[in-house]
């Protein structure tokens, strides 16, 4: 009894250490092309819908296919396509991957959407403030439904912005693609973060989405976060800072890579290139934009 309650034990221990091993998100913007998402108000950032992440170890790749639907995003690949085997269509795009590219529209279209297929992009939000969402698409039939979801850039925390579901859905294009804008408002927090864009219906093709910012953030709320962190001298010509905390916090670069993690109040960045960074408090989420000269 003792032998299989101790071997129960290992294998216990084995499948929690390979769950962790898994659970950090793999991908990273496709081409190192980040977004740069709310630099202006009013003005929409466009997010191709073919160029979601690809992985960290071949970063012009087609990136790796989720193995079900229940995976969470932790599980590190960079989209979720219910049928192996995409298709290229005239347009070669990332041809091996299990997505379904095309030809068509401004150039690249994801096509065969079949419901709760998802992409993930990794984005930098310049401004938390309220922001709306559009989208390029051509389907006909009924109305078709899709979601906005968000996590912080290691696949944790997970955020439903948007969904169709609520106004009645994408209704249908008569042949063409239209372009549905302002679909709904939303809270988006500065620093990097990833989109998962999911088709809720099958039959729409995408184009792409859009992202604009309405209103820099000025509330109650967001001024406590941002008040709630501070770093001195910024800009700093050593790329050494004192902030005025004390617990844990991570420093990514502007395309969304973790570069440091730390606790306490002095981050030393003068190993690294001088340039822009992200300090991110882990208790609070809170972030502030570290210029290292």
């Amino acid at each position: 009894m003792e032998k299989v309650t101790f071997t129960n034990f290992i294998f216990c221990l084995l499948t929690l250490f390979s769950f962790q091993v898994q659970a950090q998100y793999t991908g990273v913007a496709y081409q190192g092309n980040v977004p740069q998402i709310g630099e202006t108000i009013g003005v929409p950032v466009k997010i191709e819908l073919e160029n979601y992440d690809a992985l960290a170890s071949d970063p012009s790749g087609d990136g790796a296919n989720y193995g079900a639907a229940a995976s969470p995003l932790t599980a590190g690949a960079t989209y979720w396509d219910k049928s192996p085997g995409g298709s290229d269509s005239g347009n070669p795009i990332r041809f091996s991957s299990d997505v379904d590219i095309e030809a068509g529209a401004t150039g690249a279209v994801i096509a065969g959407a079949q419901g709760q297929e998802f992409t993930v992009y990794t984005v930098n939000i310049v401004n938390a403030g309220t922001y709306h969402m559009g989208v390029s698409y051509l389907h006909g039939g009924t109305s078709k439904d899709i979601r906005l979801e968000s996590f912080n850039i290691d696949g944790t925390n997970r955020i439903d912005h948007f969904n169709t579901l609520d106004d009645g859905g994408l209704p249908p294009t008569d042949g063409e693609y239209v372009t549905a804008d302002n679909l709904g408002n939303f809270e988006l927090p500065a620093g990097p973060l990833l989109l998962k864009f999911q088709h809720l219906d099958a039959g729409p093709r995408f184009d792409f989405f859009t992202l604009t910012l309405e209103e820099i953030s000025t509330s109650t709320k967001d001024e406590e976060l941002a008040n709630a962190i501070e770093a001195f001298p910024n800009p700093a010509v050593n790329g050494i800072f004192n902030v005025n905390i004390e617990g844990e916090w991570d420093v990514f670069s502007t395309v969304g890579t973790k570069v440091l993690k730390g606790e306490g109040n002095r981050v030393d960045l003068s190993t690294f290139p001088k340039g822009v960074y992200v300090l991110r408090t882990l208790e609070t989420g809170a972030s502030v934009q570290l210029i290292s000269k």
